[in-house]
């Protein structure tokens, strides 16, 4: 089950969940860059709650629940990471959450899947 943080446009992002293991609903956004996806199992529904809080606590919300007014390039990164970070922790093995949030500095946009 997945949890994204997603570039919606040069001063939107977007957080959400998937509970396909898939790029499926990510992808029916559109042309949208993908900052980060994680796949942090059954602890997916509690951690997307996590970030929309978070997110709240730091930016206006754009549109939605889930879209929030941010033209800055590592700070919601770093929001992310922070706020799943005790979900993937109870993780028993999970090497593609816990490689993710050791690259933190290296994190850049990935192209969109395909």
């Amino acid at each position: 089950m997945l949890v994204y943080l997603l570039r919606i446009d040069p001063k939107c992002v977007k957080v959400g969940m998937s509970s396909k293991s898939n790029l499926n609903r990510v992808k029916s956004y559109g042309d949208v860059k993908f900052l980060i996806i994680m796949d942090i199992g059954n602890s997916y529904l509690a951690a997307e709650k996590a970030l929309i809080r978070e997110f709240g606590k730091k930016y206006s919300l754009a549109r939605g629940r889930e879209y929030f007014e941010c033209d800055e390039d590592m700070a919601p990164k770093t929001l992310f990471l922070e706020t799943v970070d005790p979900f993937i922790s109870r993780q028993e093995t999970n090497p593609f959450a816990r490689f993710a949030f050791n690259q933190l500095s290296q994190t850049t946009s990935l192209d969109r899947a395909g």
